[in-house]
C-alpha cells in the first residue's frame, strides 16, 4: 500500500511537470514508463500513468491561459481564459478550471455505481451506428461555425484527416515513432504560432477569487460527466470535441461556466478513459493504452 501511494505521488509530480511545460504530453511519459516497467511491478507503473494523466488535466490550464495571449484589441474573439487574462483576471480563470476539475472528479466518484451500468449500456446501444455518430459530430462542429470560419474549419478538418492517414498508414515512418513529433508539434508549435501573431501586453493581475455558486459547480460537473461518457464510448472523440458539443447543445454563454465545464471535462475524460478500459475493454486515451499494455488483464470480465 505504501508503494502504491509513493508511486501515485510520483505520478502527481510528473503530471505537474507535463502540465506546466508546453509541448510535453502525457503520452510521452507513458511511453517511457512502459519501457521501464520491467524494473518493478507493472501495477505500480500503471498507477503512475493514471495519476500523471489526471494531475496533468488540472495543471495544463496554467500555461494554456497564461501563455499565447493575443493582442488586447482581439480579446473578444479569443478563448475565455485569454480574455480574462487580458482583463487582469487570469488567476480567476485558472481557479475556475481547478474548481470544475475537482468538483467533477468528486461527483464522478460518487456516481461510479451508475456509470458502471450506464457506459456499457450506452456503448452497446450506439455501437452499430458508430460511424454515423462520428460523422454527425464532425459535421455539427463544422456547420456550427459561421462565415469564413466555416470554410477554415473544413480545411482544418481535411488537413487533419490527411495528417492521420500519413502518420498511421505511411510506409516511410513507423506510427510509434511518429507520435512524439506529432504531439509535440500540435500541442507546442500551435501555441508559439499564436504568440508570434502579435505582441500582447499582459496587465497586472488581480489576486481576487470569484464567488462560485453551488448550482453552477454542479451544472458544470454534470456537463463534464456527460462529456466523459461520450468520450469514453466513442472512438476518435476527445475532450475538446466533447466540450464544443456540450456547450453548443446547452447554449452556455458565460465565461465562468464555460471554464468550469472545460476544467471538469478534461479531468473527467482522463478518469473515464480508465473506467472505459475496465468496463468495455476499450482504451480511449494514450494513458489508457499504456495501462492496457502494462496490465493486459485489466477488465471487468477478467
Amino acid at each position: 500500500m505504501i508503494m502504491v501511494v509513493a508511486f501515485a505521488l510520483l505520478g502527481v509530480l510528473l503530471g505537474i511537470f507535463t502540465g506546466l511545460v508546453p509541448g510535453i504530453h502525457v503520452n510521452t511519459v507513458a511511453a517511457i514508463l512502459i519501457g521501464l516497467s520491467a524494473c518493478a511491478d507493472p501495477m505500480l507503473f500503471a498507477v503512475i500513468v493514471m495519476s500523471t494523466a489526471i494531475t496533468h488535466t488540472i495543471w495544463d490550464f496554467v500555461p494554456s491561459i497564461l501563455l499565447g495571449a493575443p493582442e488586447a484589441g482581439t480579446s473578444l474573439s479569443v478563448l475565455p481564459g485569454h480574455s480574462m487574462l487580458l482583463e487582469g483576471r487570469g488567476q480567476e480563470a485558472i481557479y475556475l478550471t481547478v474548481v470544475g476539475g475537482v468538483c467533477s472528479a468528486v461527483l464522478s466518484v460518487a456516481m461510479l455505481p451508475v456509470l458502471f451500468i450506464l457506459i456499457p449500456l450506452f456503448y452497446h446501444s450506439v455501437q452499430v451506428y458508430m460511424h454515423w455518430l462520428l460523422g454527425g459530430m464532425a459535421a455539427f462542429m463544422v456547420l456550427t461555425e459561421s462565415g469564413v470560419r466555416k470554410a477554415f474549419a473544413i480545411v482544418c478538418f481535411t488537413l487533419s484527416g490527411i495528417l492521420g492517414v500519413i502518420i498511421l498508414d505511411s510506409f516511410m515512418i513507423s506510427s510509434h515513432e511518429a507520435f512524439l513529433p506529432l504531439f509535440t508539434g500540435l500541442f507546442g508549435v500551435s501555441t508559439l504560432l499564436i504568440s508570434l501573431r502579435g505582441a500582447s501586453i499582459v496587465p497586472r493581475q488581480a489576486a481576487t477569487m470569484p464567488v462560485i455558486h453551488g448550482s453552477s459547480a454542479v451544472l458544470a460537473s454534470l456537463k463534464s460527466i456527460i462529456s466523459g461518457v461520450i468520450v469514453g464510448t466513442l472512438p476518435g472523440v476527445g475532450s475538446s470535441q466533447a466540450a464544443v458539443l456540450v456547450q453548443n447543445v446547452t447554449k452556455t454563454k458565460d465565461r465562468e461556466g464555460f471554464l468550469m465545464a472545460l476544467g471538469g471535462i478534461n479531468t473527467v475524460v482522463a478518469m473515464f478513459s480508465l473506467l472505459s478500459l475496465y468496463v468495455i475493454s476499450r482504451a480511449r486515451s494514450g494513458a489508457a493504452v499504456a495501462v492496457q499494455q502494462l496490465l493486459p488483464g485489466f477488465a471487468f470480465d477478467e
